[in-house]
């Protein structure tokens, strides 16, 4: 039974349409016209179905037989199954080659690289690394942008103002 109403569930019709249905859905269909209905709907359409597909099949089979059957259709080629193995070995071989050649040759090439022993930077003291660095940072500077390191200008352009 469905939970949400008192009518049969989907599993219910499925049950009684292609096996035993359950002795309270027996009991519910006896007593509910609205799923006898909907079962008997569903089995006319089975039954509809059944007969449309059985009958299709009997006309394509009478079309093929008027044509001369399967055979005729798909001829059978005994003399191409028999290259059938030694084309697929070719083709693996191929196949072995293609990938295998180049791994083969690129494995051959390479040349092992000594490891260099890492050498130890020579220590510096605070002082000289800090003045380093103001001379790297002075000599690239554009003149322009140099820090000002006379005092006079500024105090003379100020007198003229």
């Amino acid at each position: 039974m469905n939970p949400l109403n008192s009518h049969l569930s989907s599993e219910d019709f499925d049950l009684a349409l292609f096996s035993v249905p359950s002795a309270s859905a027996t009991a519910h269909l006896a007593s509910c016209a609205e799923c006898t209905g909907d079962l008997s709907n569903l089995r006319t359409g089975f039954a509809d179905l059944r007969l449309s597909t059985t009958a299709l099949a009997s006309e394509n089979l009478r079309d093929l037989d008027r044509i001369g059957g399967v055979r005729t259709l798909f001829p059978l080629r005994a003399r191409r199954t028999f290259f059938t193995m030694p084309r697929l070995a070719l083709a693996t071989a191929a196949l072995a080659l293609t990938i295998g050649a180049p791994m083969a040759l690129h494995q051959r090439n390479l040349v092992p690289v000594a490891a260099t022993p890492a050498q130890a930077a020579p220590q510096i003291s605070d002082e000289a690394l800090l003045t380093t660095i103001q001379s790297d940072l002075n000599t690239s500077v554009a003149t322009p942008l140099l820090p000002l390191t006379s005092t006079t200008s500024t105090t003379e352009n100020q007198k003229e103002d």
